[in-house]
């Protein structure tokens, strides 16, 4: 695997469905922080894989995403886990089951950019932010009205096993009554 985990991090009492269901879009590869003393040795850290159990216990509640950064920056020397992005599940998440994502770029000094992803996108869009197959202002240029990220601008979220979109045949313009025109 050539990019970094994903650390997911609890800043409010989310249940742990909610914070994290996984998504048919992409293999797991996001890293529920437990907790700041399970973080010894994170070089071998592995994906965490849903469902969950029940989170027991929450010490990030009401960390700022600055707090969040300077978490990741001190405790993830050598790390298999992402110290430039990460999401978060907050009292947000509760309500519409999003997450809050988060890049810090890679050049310090860089200013955190954030957009709300809907659950269902929470492992591929930031590992494509990660890889620069996506960028931020990609990503929220497509957020619906209410300012979350569902796949597209007035998209549904993509759903395993759903019928497949329409797409029209391209190159031959029909005319009204049914005949190709050139």
């Amino acid at each position: 695997m050539c990019e970094s985990l994903i650390p997911l991090f609890c800043i409010a009492e989310v249940p742990a469905e909610t914070a994290y269901a996984g998504g048919p879009d992409s293999p797991p590869s996001l890293f529920l922080v437990p907790e700041p003393g399970l973080l010894t040795d994170l070089r071998t850290a592995q994906p965490t894989h849903p469902p969950i159990t029940n989170i027991s216990s929450y010490p990030f509640l009401a960390h700022s995403v600055h707090d969040l950064a300077a978490f990741l920056d001190s405790n993830n020397p050598g790390s298999a886990i992402s110290s430039h992005q990460f999401l978060i599940a907050d009292q947000q998440t509760n309500e519409d089951n999003s997450l809050l994502f988060v890049d810090r770029g890679y050049e310090p000094g860089t200013t955190p950019q954030t957009v709300r992803l809907d659950a269902a996108h929470a492992n591929a869009v930031p590992v494509a932010v990660q890889v620069a197959t996506m960028d931020m202002n990609g990503v929220r240029v497509l957020v619906d009205e209410d300012g979350v990220f569902r796949g597209g601008a007035s998209r549904p979220a993509a759903r395993k096993g759903g019928p497949a979109p329409e797409k029209p045949l391209g190159g031959e313009n029909r005319s009204a009554s049914g005949g190709v025109s050139g």
